[in-house]
């Protein structure tokens, strides 16, 4: 939500005028308020009955019981809310802070969007089902996000009983449509992934799942456990899934595929693997391990995030096979940064995207990897064979050379229905001829309306920057700009006189032009 009122600092705030306030987003966290200051925003929140959308981020504050109060009694008198987002972790929250905070819940009649950040104080294991068990008497809530944070980094285990109260919720909120449940850093086992999954399976409704297990030290068999109760949900379309910095083997991530394939009205899945430890290394690196996730042909949007895994050639052959399976796919996000791809590798899943016909918007990340100007090539001159694609997003940090920026220009112009262009080819030395005739290529785009173009440290002179500006005088479709030049070598004289020039240029609409000058 765009939040119109919105708040950086308490004093800022307290200055507003406050009548008649509809949304309000208060982001004041992380300031150390004192007792003055949090009596002043208690006051000023009292003010405020009428708002309908409130984010209220109130983190490490250092607020005691009393402030707490006011803050809560505040809040109860909003009555009309109809989306709340809250956040008030790392302020000690014990029984007695969490019995207060607690007790709004019983004002909210019409609220239908809550995001909660919660706080797990493991030595008091009450704590957290106090916060959670009122919640349920929002019995509007539709959408609904709970995010889990360890204050004692020296206890790594949750207890089942400290998440009794988060089953009942899910199963008893009716009207709920949207879950988000997030377990950051926190050592979950088994039993709480059961409960989760059985939670799961009584809401009859749910059609958006996100569960976030990052660095949980989950094991396969909780995985298992809780893709295997995805299926129930009839009405699941859209599910997010991040195991970042966890161990899998490659039998575990086979088997979360299998169980989407059963989920029938699935058609958008986000799964973050990143930096994940393969516990069977060697059969890892097979083809096989996304062939399941090529079955799930009700696909039409994918993210994946795979940076920083190490992927055989094979691996990258099999992701391709993967993507030519989902003839509906409309929508694909490819992170593959730091995966020691080679040119083989990307030739190999290059091939496949010519087939992707439906295919829209593509964003794929290959920067840090050994792909070379011949691998970027082969991807560039598939993808322009994907006769709808219309938005396109390459990061290619570091992997290519002035040649290949030269043919990527070339194959660029050639792309029939391409309107919105992001390049990042930073940390590259492409240097001015490079840049030249990229931009040349470039202007020559009839139908390109948006560039988002970023050339960090790849060593253009003032001739280069000079060069940019003239082919885009030249081009009249691109009418919305942002051009990122810092760590060119580039003066602020110099700057001053090229972004004078960027903007005589009379189609442009929208500009972000940005150089850091020494």
């Amino acid at each position: 939500m765009s939040y119109a009122n919105a708040f950086f600092s308490l004093e800022e705030f307290l200055q507003s005028n406050l009548d008649g306030l509809k949304n309000l987003q208060l982001l004041v966290g992380y300031q150390g308020f004192d007792e003055t200051q949090i009596s002043h925003l208690a006051s000023a929140l009292n003010q405020c009955s009428q708002i309908e959308n409130l984010e209220l981020d109130l983190a490490q504050n250092g607020i005691n019981e009393e402030g707490i109060t006011n803050i809560c009694q505040s809040l109860s008198k909003m009555t009309e809310l109809k989306s709340l987002n809250l956040n008030f972790t790392n302020n000690s929250i014990d029984q007695k802070k969490a019995s207060i905070i607690s007790s709004i819940w019983t004002n909210y009649k019409n609220l239908q969007s809550l995001s909660i950040d919660l706080e797990l104080d493991l030595q008091d294991e009450e704590c957290l089902n106090i916060q959670i068990s009122k919640i349920e008497q929002c019995q509007q809530i539709q959408k609904l996000s709970l995010k889990f944070w360890q204050q004692d980094e020296s206890k790594d285990q949750i207890k089942e009983h400290e998440l009794q109260s988060l089953s009942s919720l899910i199963a008893n909120l009716k009207n709920l449509t949207n879950l988000e449940v997030s377990f950051n850093f926190i050592q979950v086992n088994i039993e709480i992934i059961n409960l989760l999954a059985t939670a799961l399976t009584q809401s009859k409704i749910l059609s958006s799942l996100k569960i976030d297990l990052q660095d949980t030290k989950i094991q396969d068999q909780d995985i298992t456990e809780l893709t295997n109760s995805l299926p129930q949900l009839k009405n699941l379309k859209k599910l997010s899934l991040g195991i970042r910095q966890t161990q899998i083997s490659s039998q575990g991530v086979r088997k979360l595929f299998q169980s989407l394939q059963k989920c029938i009205n699935l058609n958008n899945f986000e799964f973050d693997m990143s930096y994940i430890q393969m516990l069977d290394n060697n059969q890892s690196q097979e083809p096989c391990l996304f062939l399941d996730l090529g079955q799930c042909i009700n696909l039409k949007s994918l993210t994946l995030f795979n940076n920083g895994n190490y992927y055989s050639d094979g691996q990258v052959s099999g992701l391709g096979t993967c993507f030519s399976s989902l003839k509906n796919l409309t929508n694909l996000y490819l992170n593959l940064g730091d995966c020691n791809i080679c040119k083989v590798g990307i030739k190999n899943l290059s091939q496949y995207f010519g087939s992707c016909n439906n295919l829209e918007s593509l964003l794929i990340e290959l920067s840090d990897n050994n792909i070379g100007d011949e691998g970027i090539i082969e991807l560039v001159n598939e993808l322009k064979n994907s006769v709808n694609l219309k938005n396109l997003q390459l990061y290619l940090r570091g992997c290519i050379q002035s040649k290949g920026v030269i043919n990527l220009g070339q194959s660029l112009q050639q792309f029939k229905n391409l309107s919105n262009l992001e390049l990042d080819l930073s940390y590259n030395q492409i240097q001015d001829e490079g840049i030249t005739q990229l931009f040349n290529d470039l202007s020559r785009s009839q139908q390109l309306s948006r560039l988002d173009f970023s050339a960090w440290d790849c060593g253009i002179t003032e001739e280069g920057a000079n060069n940019i500006i003239l082919a885009l005088r030249n081009n009249f479709s691109i009418k919305d700009l942002k051009l990122e030049l810092s760590g060119n070598g580039f003066n602020f004289e110099f700057f001053t006189k090229l972004s004078a020039r960027v903007r005589k240029i009379k189609q442009l609409v929208k500009l972000n032009f940005r150089i850091e000058c020494y």
